[in-house]
Order: C-alpha cells, then sequence, then structure tokens
C-alpha cells in the first residue's frame, strides 16, 4: 500500500513538473497559432520514462489537458494533435533509450549513454514535431506553405528542452536521497549565482519577445550555452579535486 500511494505521488510530481514547463515556455507565445523554440517540458517528460518508467507517460496528456483547459486555449480540433503529439512522442523515445541500454545499471555520464539519450532526443522531437505540424495544419491555425517552418521549430524546441534539462533531472532522479557527495564542490552560493544568471537569461528572452522583435530567436541559445559552460567548469573543478 505504501509503494502505491508513493508511486501515486510521484505521478502527481512529475504531473505538475511537466505542466510547469509547458507554462514557462507559453510564455514566450503571442498566439496560440506560435510555436514557441524551448519546450522544456520535453525534457522532463523524457528523463521521468527513462528513470521511472514508460507508465510515466501517463502524466503527459493529464498536464497537457490541464494547460490548454487555464492556460492557452486551443481549437477543439488540434486538442487530440497536442496531447498525442507530446505523448507518443515521449513513449517512443523513452521506449527506444530503454531498448538500447542495460536495464542492470542506471545511464551514466559515458559517451555511450550521451549518445543514446541524444538519439531518443531527437526522435522525441521529430516524432511530436510531425504530429503537432500535421495538427495545426488540420485545424487551420497554419497554411500550408508555413509547414516547413513550423515542422522546424517544433523540432528545435523540443530538443532544446530535452538537451537543457533531460541530463540534470536523470542526475537528480538517480540520485539517492540522503547520500552526501564525498565532497562539497560547489557551495551554496554559487547554486544561487547559477540559478540567478539562469532566471535572467530566460526573463531576457521574455522581455525581448515582448517588445515584437526576431531577437528571441537568437537569444533562444543562451540558456543551453550557460549549461554547457558550466557542465565543462564543473568537471573541471571534478577534475582538479581527484588529482
Amino acid at each position: 500500500m505504501q509503494a502505491y500511494l508513493a508511486s501515486v505521488l510521484r505521478g502527481a510530481l512529475l504531473t505538475g513538473l511537466y505542466f510547469a514547463g509547458a507554462v514557462i515556455a507559453v510564455f514566450y507565445l503571442r498566439t496560440p497559432s506560435d510555436v514557441t523554440l524551448f519546450w522544456p517540458a520535453a525534457g522532463i517528460g523524457l528523463a521521468a520514462v527513462i528513470r521511472y518508467g514508460l507508465w510515466q507517460t501517463l502524466t503527459i496528456p493529464i498536464a497537457m489537458l490541464l494547460l490548454h483547459l487555464f492556460v492557452v486555449p486551443v481549437p477543439p480540433l488540434f486538442m487530440a494533435y497536442s496531447l498525442a503529439s507530446n505523448t507518443l512522442a515521449t513513449l517512443l523515445a523513452g521506449w527506444y533509450v530503454h531498448r538500447g541500454h542495460d536495464h542492470n545499471r542506471r545511464i551514466h555520464l559515458r559517451t555511450a549513454d550521451g549518445y543514446l539519450l541524444l538519439r531518443g532526443g531527437l526522435l522525441l522531437s521529430v516524432t511530436s514535431a510531425a504530429i503537432g505540424t500535421a495538427g495545426m495544419l488540420h485545424a487551420g491555425m497554419v497554411p500550408a506553405s508555413e509547414l516547413a517552418r513550423v515542422f522546424l521549430q517544433w523540432t528545435l524546441g523540443d530538443l532544446l528542452g530535452v538537451t537543457c534539462l533531460g541530463p540534470l533531472l536523470l542526475y537528480l532522479f538517480y540520485r539517492k536521497p540522503g547520500v552526501a557527495p564525498a565532497r562539497k564542490v560547489v557551495g551554496r552560493y554559487e547554486v544561487l549565482g547559477w540559478s540567478a544568471l539562469v532566471a535572467l537569461m530566460l526573463g531576457l528572452v521574455y522581455v525581448t519577445g515582448r517588445l515584437g522583435t526576431q531577437y528571441p530567436l537568437a537569444l533562444a541559445s543562451l540558456p543551453l550555452g550557460l549549461l554547457l559552460w558550466s557542465a565543462v567548469f564543473a568537471a573541471g573543478l571534478k577534475l582538479l579535486f581527484s588529482i
């Protein structure tokens, strides 16, 4: 009974996390017909499915339904496509990653696992974009002449969400509670500083987008650049303290 309650609670938390990631992306949209270049929910959903199993995809349509009912309404004809694009793409990508690695071990920071996750993210992005683009065309949200642009933006938005949040969440999901690292390399103030920089960059993209310019297209890669730089910095510190 306790295990069942824990599973239900985890599902509710993951639903809320996916919903929060989708709401963040909505801030970059002007109309329901826009396509965001950053979809954090893609990384959240894929990490949850890889860590806790394929059944976690059940949380995605619930979160998306709440999003469309209370945050960003869409035409009823597009609703099914929206739910299917995120759910089926995550299910397919999660199945691919589970099929490609040994179930007796966890995902690690190694080249083989990195390429496996990247292939899974690409599969998720392309599948979701194909379904979503078809849905927008069917619902009359975009003309046929805009399909290539919509497909590319949708693919890149999902892929950016996967690469930004997927590895971080997998690390947090696999981390055992109560187990402290052997050496504390980064202190509390450093973590707060990095968090403030990430929030500042996301806020800069949002504010620039509200000005009605195309500059957010260039600024969308700033959070990813900060993430990659901080990963290299952390790896360097780990190597330094291990010498």
